[in-house]
């Protein structure tokens, strides 16, 4: 394992990195835009926040198919699969902050919050109908509200083409696995439409342990004249799993049904040069069951509309002002809880361009929730190019907040004395990052962050509001080209410290040391091969399989992978992977082994 740990740093110190993963050649006068960084139109190198942007096709031909696994190319993100397997809930840590403390958007609409945490969706879902992943770190309740603590996964469904495309793809392999799905998508006469569906079917690695899922996507979307867009979007998921628990648990297997819809629909319209206004209502649905041992059952609803305004006062200011409101509701059998309320803010964001090589935004944001309280948060960034462009400067600093959840402010779980508090206060925090981007050399681009992290207030399972946590670290990440450009490679390393500021240990399940890599190139036309690497050290975690329970590190952990795919003619394309290699045996969390080696293969048809 000495030896192992030893390549992988030696990796690590070859791939530094870049904050933005995008192909950025020097010399390229190609002026990328981003809403996500500012909730208004940004250069990329306007981006003073830690914003990662992920491209569907890109992740589809690195041989990539779940969410899970594309965010493991995202420097600071720690993600962990709590059941080890395909389907299990998976937490994703980022910066070192609680899985409830990362906010997620799908078509610009909040799915997760206090009440409905990304848990499932994180683990279950394909990167199927998907078209970009963008991911920002650090606080940014000030432009998203409550549980932007540790950062925002932002998720776009596909979209439509006046050119008519179809994709329809068949694969099986290791594990009785089995995936399918089709992509039509066409538009004329100012529509244009993306309708998408697939079913995945595998049985895992351990007895008892299956999964399936079925999926659909839509987005349909018309240009009504006038300088306006109208559109709507629509996604389900339906699955099944059946989980074996812990090693040596003492329960029985239990079958999680769970069943989600989201809709959407938005109007952009471009009221002059200077003024552009966008409405987006959302409507949310998460059903879960689990039949066992413990059965337990939860029904959340989340109905939204969000009116964003964009003045551009000139060449140099914009800003972006808005008003949200939401309602959600949440029922519970195992707690019970049965509550609903609103949730209303508005929030503003001022961008500030001096100059073509500078930066600087500042926003803030009242957010009020009904069975609550009130919360003021505020962000500000920083971006300046120096003079040559070989380096770039930016930072952020701003406050996040978290507000308790129904259950923690009502539920109650006699068997465990457990009695919710409504008297509780939100979870507060306050963090920055520092970094430098470096672009001296014609394709390579690498960046190095410090980040930090302060958490007060936190809640714990009394609950109460006793906890304080400080996370802090290095992030490291960088792509390029190499062979005269028949090598594209990218990676990350993050280096962290998350700790108890009451107790002084370590939080558990974050990794001390996180890295990913991965390398593709196509040596002959249309055949293209590839491998990546994901790595995990330093994680510590409490074994409850023993009485009393104690705490652990568990072994470091090395995973590799490889994929190909031959273009067999206009229309048809052969692929394959290999998942873990090596045949490693591994967990991430504690008694939750994960998948061995597996090999899949499949065939896509386009036209």
């Amino acid at each position: 394992m000495k030896n192992t740990f030893l390549v992988t740093v030696n990796v690590i110190t070859f791939v530094l990195g870049a904050t933005v993963l995008l192909d950025r050649a020097r010399g390229q006068e190609v002026e990328e835009m981003v809403v996500v960084a500012n909730r208004l139109e940004t250069p990329l190198q306007a981006v003073g926040s830690a914003l990662t942007i992920l491209d569907g096709e890109d992740l589809q031909q690195r041989g990539l198919v779940t969410l899970e696994g594309a965010l493991h190319l995202i420097p600071g993100t720690g993600v962990g699969s709590e059941g080890g397997q395909r389907g299990s809930i998976t937490a994703l840590r980022m910066r070192g902050t609680e899985s409830d403390h990362t906010l997620l958007r799908i078509d610009g609409v909040r799915v997760s919050d206090s009440n409905i945490t990304p848990l499932n969706l994180i683990g279950g879902d394909p990167l199927f109908g998907y078209s970009s992943i963008g991911v920002l770190r650090g606080p940014q309740s000030a432009l998203y509200g409550s549980e932007a603590i540790g950062g925002v996964v932002d998720l776009k469904t596909g979209e439509g083409s006046d050119n008519p495309g179809r994709d329809v793809f068949l694969e099986a392999g290791s594990f009785g696995s089995l995936r399918g799905g089709a992509e039509l998508r066409g538009g004329g006469e100012g529509a244009r439409w993306y309708v998408a569906g697939s079913r995945e079917e595998t049985k895992n690695d351990r007895a008892e342990n299956d999964f399936r899922q079925d999926l659909f996507a839509l987005r349909v979307e018309r240009d009504l004249g006038a300088e306006t867009i109208a559109g709507v979007t629509a996604r389900g998921w339906f699955s099944n799993f059946i989980n074996p628990g812990s090693v040596g648990s003492f329960s029985g297997p239990a079958v999680d049904e769970r069943e989600a819809a989201l809709l959407t629909g938005y109007v952009n319209h471009r009221v002059n040069d200077r003024l552009s206004s966008h409405l987006t209502a959302g409507f949310y649905r998460e059903k879960f069951e689990e039949e066992g041992d413990f059965p337990f059952a939860s029904d959340a609803e989340k109905a939204s509309i969000d009116l964003r305004n964009v003045l551009s006062w000139n060449s140099q200011h914009e800003t972006a002002v808005g008003a949200l409101v939401e309602w959600t509701a949440f029922q519970s059998t195992a707690t019970p809880v049965d509550e609903q309320g609103w949730r209303n803010g508005i929030y503003a964001n001022h961008l500030w361009q001096p100059t073509t090589e500078a930066s600087v935004s500042l926003g803030g944001r009242w957010e009020n929730l009904e069975r609550w309280g009130d919360s003021l948060t505020w962000r500000a960034t920083g971006s300046w190019q120096a003079p040559g462009k070989d380096f770039r400067f930016h930072g952020s600093y701003g406050t996040g907040f978290r507000a308790p959840s129904y259950f923690e402010l009502f539920g109650a779980i006699p068997a465990f004395n457990f009695v919710g508090n409504p008297d509780l206060k939100a979870e507060r925090s306050t963090g920055w990052d520092a970094g430098v981007e470096w672009n001296a050399l014609e394709n390579l681009l690498m960046d190095v962050t410090w980040f930090d992290n302060r958490i007060r207030n936190l809640i714990d399972f009394s609950p109460a509001n006793i906890g304080r946590a400080t996370t802090r670290g290095i992030e490291l990440s960088a792509q390029g080209k190499i062979c005269d450009d028949y090598l594209g490679w990218r990676g990350c390393y993050t280096w962290q410290q998350a700790s108890d500021d009451v107790t002084g240990s370590r939080l558990v399940r974050r990794a001390r040391h996180r890295a990913s890599f991965d390398l593709m190139g196509e040596p002959v036309k249309g055949l293209v091969l590839g491998a990546g690497m994901t790595f995990s050290k330093g994680i510590e975690d409490n074994d409850f399989s023993i009485f009393p329970s104690v705490r652990k590190e568990l072994d470091s952990v090395v995973l590799l992978r490889a994929y190909c795919s031959y273009q067999v003619n206009d229309s048809v394309s052969v692929y394959g992977r290999v998942e873990n290699l090596l045949d490693r045996t591994y967990e991430e969390i504690a008694n939750y082994p994960g998948r061995g080696l597996g090999v899949f293969g499949g065939m896509r048809v386009r036209w």
